[in-house]
């Protein structure tokens, strides 16, 4: 009888420490899990440095606008918003801390460049907003894989070109001859960058149509527009950075 008796004896106590280390090990799995979730919710807080710019868009347009742009790091990137039937334009400022979109004093910021959204009736519609000529010339360089033309327009030295994706591409100079102009796109890899940049999903792809406008001396002129659907996005201001903010619609984003 005695040993039955320290036999449940043991038994319980072994149970009791079973069941004690099971709660010490649920505690730490759910503080661990807590931590992670903390520390999630903080690397959240960290990377998103911008407003909420989908906030504004109509939500009947059915456009999800990026949820990463290139914004400096420990900068805080808002915006001014106006607001029509069919457009949205967002004229966006970077701030060293937070600051609401629309707030008061959004434009005491640095201002960084302008976003607009224009919805069209149809993709049809869209696509015939953009409908630009492909000015083509006997006087044309091989650049690699894409014809490039140079010609004067006024008195600005142009060169464009199809990089075969859907975008025309203009570059313009006040500065440069057309020869010399075709030189420093040659130089700096334009035409190549470009085309790469769109099939690797770097830059967005029109859907039949889109526009790049550089300009080599004065890249407060640079500007790109192109149609997603019956939507057009014009991206304008951002100078020398301006395909860095096209990146943020490219495919791979």
């Amino acid at each position: 009888m005695r040993r039955s008796i320290l036999f449940f004896v043991c038994v319980a106590l072994l149970t009791a420490c079973s069941d004690n280390d099971k709660t010490k090990t649920t505690a730490s799995s759910e503080t661990e899990r807590a931590e992670t979730v903390e520390g999630n919710t903080e690397a959240t807080k960290d990377t998103v440095r911008h407003a909420d710019f989908q906030a504004v868009l109509p939500t009947e347009w059915q456009v999800t606008l990026p949820i990463m742009y290139p914004v400096e790091e420990g900068k805080y990137v808002t915006a001014k918003t106006m607001v029509t039937a069919d457009e949205v334009t967002y004229d966006f400022y970077e701030f060293d801390g937070e600051v609401a979109l629309d707030d008061a004093k959004v434009e005491e910021g640095t201002y960084i460049g302008q976003l607009m959204v224009t919805k069209f009736e149809d993709e049809f519609a869209a696509d015939e907003a953009l409908k630009t000529s492909l000015t083509i010339n006997d006087n044309y360089v091989d650049i690699g894989s894409f014809l490039v033309y140079p010609f004067t327009e006024g008195e600005a030295s142009v060169v464009n070109w199809n990089d075969n994706q859907g975008w025309t591409i203009f570059v313009r100079s006040m500065e440069k001859s057309p020869t010399e102009l075709v030189e420093w796109i040659e130089g700096g890899n334009v035409v190549p960058d470009l085309s790469e940049g769109v099939l690797n999903g770097q830059y967005p792809r029109p859907q039949i149509l889109g526009q790049m406008h550089f300009n080599e001396d004065d890249q407060a002129k640079t500007y790109v527009t192109w149609a997603a659907n019956e939507i057009v996005y014009t991206l304008k201001d951002f100078e020398d950075h301006t395909l860095e903010w096209l990146g943020a619609f490219g495919e791979s984003k």
